[in-house]
């Protein structure tokens, strides 16, 4: 149940044992309580980690089902003892996953290298509500979230950071995720393939 209520509903569901016993004595309930209060409701506050927002249409209205995907940078340093020849030479480099460099030198003998690596598509997306909003649990990190619906073309925000610890709404102060909301245009794909492309469907759906 626990995999299938995160991958169908985004329901984070974990199971915690806290004693030896599967039914405890009712005297040792007030024990386990006092043993485990603070633990358990930070975890509860940890529901705050990652991003929320709405989802809407250029005229303010909510968009229901919308998909939400994210996909994870991650920025690695490197410090390597290649000779400085090397760097003369890492143009020839590459790398599937989108990959950028840059490095500078330290000793005659080492550089050191920056690399921003892009992992495209975490394979878990979550959908819109009824009412528009959507959540998303996520690690502190870098992100990219993009977001899509139909008969609407898709937004992409870049470089979503998501702090350590738990934000507070600066109008409430009360515990919030990042908020990143989207506001989706209309696809005008297919007038535009009619008026500059002669209607050709094959090259929409390369798109």
């Amino acid at each position: 149940m626990q995999d299938w209520n995160y991958l169908h509903t985004n329901d984070f569901e974990i199971t915690l044992e806290i004693g030896c016993f599967k039914f405890p004595k009712h005297e040792h309930l007030p024990e386990f309580w006092d043993e485990n209060r603070d633990a358990l409701m930070a975890f509860m506050e940890k529901v705050h980690t990652g991003i929320k927002g709405m989802v809407t249409d250029k005229e303010g209205r909510p968009l229901a089902n919308a998909t939400i995907e994210v996909g994870a940078i991650l920025l690695v340093h490197f410090i390597s003892t290649f000779r400085t020849y090397m760097v003369n030479h890492f143009s020839t480099v590459r790398c599937r996953t989108h990959l950028c460099c840059s490095y500078s030198r330290q000793s005659s003998k080492s550089i050191t290298l920056e690399i921003l690596l892009q992992v495209e598509g975490i394979r878990h997306v979550v959908k819109s509500t009824a009412y528009g909003d959507y959540f998303r649990l996520l690690a502190p990190g870098h992100y990219t979230v993009t977001v899509s619906h139909p008969g609407h073309a898709p937004s992409t925000a870049t470089d979503v950071h998501v702090p350590e610890g738990v934000l507070a709404d600066q109008l409430t102060g009360a515990l919030s995720a990042k908020i990143l909301n989207f506001t989706l245009e209309e696809d005008m794909s297919k007038e535009w393939s009619i008026a500059k492309d002669f209607g050709i469907e094959e090259n929409l759906n390369t798109r």
